[in-house]
């Protein structure tokens, strides 16, 4: 059972300020989550999210953020992230998210640019479909956000999160809402491709619906779910070394 986490949030100003606490990880990441989630309450909000106590970003991190992002955009609020690490920032923009997650260095560089973004409103409509993927430590972690359907641009999920070099692959689908023929085609495509590969592969964090698919696919056979990121991690490592 996770240790229990205070997210410090206060309102500065027009703004709702938010600190993820360092002591965040992929064991408690949910908890962090659901006290900002449940803040936010529906309204229209501007708010900052303060990383000065995050040394690096992992893949559940990154989720949260996306997930927290699309919360406030669907209700017309806007997001910005201060206090961004040299490494959290390349993370970020290796990812390609500093689109949508605008990120500043310093407080005093967020605030400067404040007269001119409130010249602009954020039109961007929330993330429909992305996929986003990191290596780190021989593991290749998969974050899928959003609505893997035909309507939506799946180029996000393509053949470059294939490597040779790596064997080990976790899929992150606690932002996955919902997938389609199209989407279950293209996953099924890439479980395949992973199959041939003599890959490890877990995921976790399926909702129901995602669960019953997988398993009408059959892709539960060879992708078994769990329930957060740090039991298929000992699952992996559990697998690689049977």
């Amino acid at each position: 059972m996770p240790d229990s986490l205070s997210v410090p949030m206060e309102q500065k100003m027009d703004y709702l300020w938010i600190t993820l606490p360092g002591n965040m990880n992929m064991d408690n990441y949910r908890q962090v989550e659901n006290q900002i989630i449940s803040r936010l309450q529906g309204r229209e909000l501007k708010v900052v999210i303060d990383l000065s106590e995050i040394i690096y970003l992992y893949s559940s991190g990154i989720g949260l953020l996306i997930r927290v992002r699309n919360h406030i955009v669907r209700d017309n609020g806007q997001l910005w992230l201060v206090n961004v690490s040299e490494k959290c920032a390349d993370n970020i923009t290796t990812l390609n998210l500093d689109k949508i997650l605008p990120i500043f260095t310093t407080v005093l560089a967020f605030e400067m640019s404040q007269d001119t973004i409130w010249e602009e409103k954020l039109l961007n409509d929330p993330v429909k479909f992305l996929c986003a993927h990191q290596v780190k430590d021989g593991v290749c972690r998969i974050n899928l956000t959003g609505k893997m359907v035909t309507t939506n641009d799946l180029s996000s999920f393509n053949t470059s999160i294939y490597s040779e070099e790596v064997s080990s692959y976790i899929f992150d689908l606690t932002g996955l809402e919902m997938i389609d023929s199209k989407g279950a085609f293209c996953l099924l495509e890439f479980i395949h491709h992973l199959k041939e590969k003599d890959a490890h592969c877990f995921c976790y964090g399926a909702n129901t619906m995602i669960l019953e698919l997988l398993h009408l696919l059959g892709i539960d056979e060879f992708v078994k779910n769990y329930e957060n990121e740090g039991t298929a991690l000992k699952a992996l490592e559990n697998d690689a070394h049977g």
